[in-house]
């Protein structure tokens, strides 16, 4: 696995899961190989995920309004979120969107002085947002050591507290071969950071 593979996962993720993808995008996404290269990249589980991502990618307009139909109901409404994707409703006790942990990655933000459009009006713990802060991280941590300490904080304190239940929910509730797999594929993105259960966590040097 190469560092610039790492940030390209993060960022297709990331901007998989920013809204509802447009019938272009999912077509392009389909056509084109990035996620059968980006897949050569990482171990079996990773691997197959990626690439049942593109399996899940093919079919024509109905099946890509399918996608978008399931996109909405897994993390949109009207009715309730089957997945939803804020890190504070998975981490506060009434499962409230805005609370403590959206807070907490606004100071990170603040710290390597990222923004987003509608900052203050909208959560900033939102898992595209989160993903591509990562994504953001990795590429500056190729010089910076404050961005790898970073990074490795950002990992801990929040992508691995609450993605894998979020990406179990997406495994449970989608009704599309891509969402699903796309759940796959953020569980094998958590193990993957968490590393083996055994191995003791390697110091920022």
């Amino acid at each position: 696995m190469t560092e610039n593979a790492r940030r390209d996962l993060y960022r297709i993720l990331g901007g998989l899961l920013e809204q509802c993808p447009t019938p272009e995008l999912l077509r392009v996404l389909a056509e084109a190989d990035s996620l059968e290269l980006l897949a050569q990249h990482f171990g079996r589980e990773l691997g197959d995920g990626l690439r049942a991502m593109r399996a899940g990618l093919a079919g024509g307009e109905e099946a890509r309004e399918a996608i978008r139909r399931d996109y909405v109901a897994l993390f949109v409404g009207p009715r309730k979120k089957l997945a939803p994707p804020w890190e504070s409703v998975y981490r506060s006790p009434g499962r409230l969107v805005m609370q403590e942990p959206e807070r907490e990655v606004v100071r990170a933000f603040a710290e390597q002085r990222v923004g987003f459009e509608g900052m203050g009006q909208k959560p900033a713990d939102h898992i595209a947002l989160e993903l591509q802060f990562v994504a953001l991280l990795l590429e500056r941590s190729a010089h910076k050591r404050a961005a790898r300490a970073a990074l490795r904080r950002f990992l801990d304190q929040h992508i691995l507290q609450w993605v894998p239940a979020f990406a179990a929910d997406v495994r449970k509730h989608a009704k599309t071969d891509l969402w699903r797999a796309a759940g796959q594929v953020l569980e094998a993105v958590c193990a993957m950071e968490a590393g083996p259960p055994s191995r003791p966590r390697l110091a920022v040097v």
